[in-house]
């Protein structure tokens, strides 16, 4: 059974590599442009994804605001969020201890695709490992 990820992502061109690296044989992929698309994906009925993959920053709703929407809806779901932004400082990204630890884990762009599919899968199996205690 493949695993279902939601990749969010406002680049046109990054939200095509992202789903290009995640092989369609392991990987059931939907994307969104935005956050309010990914929030509407999320609360469909029939809404069951494994992992949320999502830039931290984006216009409307960020990835960030994402997530604080889905969980004050109840909506549990293992994030791992992206940035292409070099900070000194972790904490500056606004990815704090609200978010990490928490099913939550960060990549820093650009990556590659096997640090993308190392990062998935380590929250696949998070959750699940999460579930069976």
């Amino acid at each position: 059974m493949a695993i279902r990820v939601l990749v969010v992502d406002d680049e046109p061109a990054v939200l095509r590599l992202l789903k290009a690296m995640l092989d369609p044989q392991q990987y059931d992929v939907t994307t969104a442009p935005g956050g309010r698309q990914a929030l509407e994906l999320c609360l469909a009925p029939d809404a069951q994804f494994d992992a949320l993959v999502t830039d931290v920053t984006m216009p409307e709703m960020d990835g960030r605001e994402l997530v604080a929407s889905l969980a004050e809806r109840k909506i549990e779901i293992p994030v791992l969020f992206m940035t292409g932004y070099d900070y000194v400082d972790d904490s500056q990204d606004g990815i704090t201890s609200e978010f990490t630890g928490h099913g939550y884990a960060k990549l820093r762009k650009p990556f590659s695709k096997r640090a993308l599919i190392d990062a998935v899968e380590a929250l696949f199996q998070a959750k699940h490992s999460t579930a069976q205690n």
